[in-house]
C-alpha cells in the first residue's frame, strides 16, 4: 500500500504520455484522436489519483478548481469518471483560474474572528 506521507505517491508521470503521443504520431493517428486520448487519459489519471487519496484521507467531496479546470471538456470527463458517491463541486459563477484567489482570500478574511 502506498505511504500517504510520500508526496511522490501522488505524482503523475508525463513520460508515458509523451511516449504514447509520439507513438501515435509515428502511426499516423489523427491529431483530433491524439487530443481525445490525451484528455481522457488525463481525466482518468486525475480521478484515479483522487481515489488513491480518498483511501488515505476520508472524504466524499472533491472540488475541481484551478486553471486546468477552465477546460470544460476535461472537467466533464472527470465528472463522468468520478464514482457517483463522490460529490463534485465546480465553478459556476467565478472563473476557475487564479482570478478567484483574491475572492477566496477576502472571504477567508471576512470569516476569521477579529483579534
Amino acid at each position: 500500500m502506498t505511504d500517504p506521507q510520500d508526496e511522490r505517491a501522488y505524482e503523475l508521470s508525463a513520460s508515458s504520455v509523451f511516449k504514447a503521443i509520439l507513438q501515435d504520431l509515428q502511426q499516423g493517428v489523427s491529431l483530433d484522436d491524439i487530443a481525445c486520448r490525451f484528455h481522457i487519459g488525463l481525466a482518468n489519471a486525475l480521478v484515479g489519483l483522487t481515489l488513491q487519496l480518498q483511501r488515505h484521507y476520508a472524504f466524499d467531496t472533491v472540488v475541481l478548481s484551478g486553471g486546468v479546470c477552465q477546460n470544460g471538456w476535461l472537467v466533464y470527463l472527470m465528472e463522468q469518471a468520478m464514482p457517483k458517491e463522490m460529490t463534485v463541486l465546480k465553478h459556476r459563477w467565478l472563473p476557475a483560474n487564479d482570478q478567484s484567489i483574491a475572492i477566496g482570500q477576502v472571504v477567508s478574511l471576512k470569516t476569521e474572528p477579529h483579534h
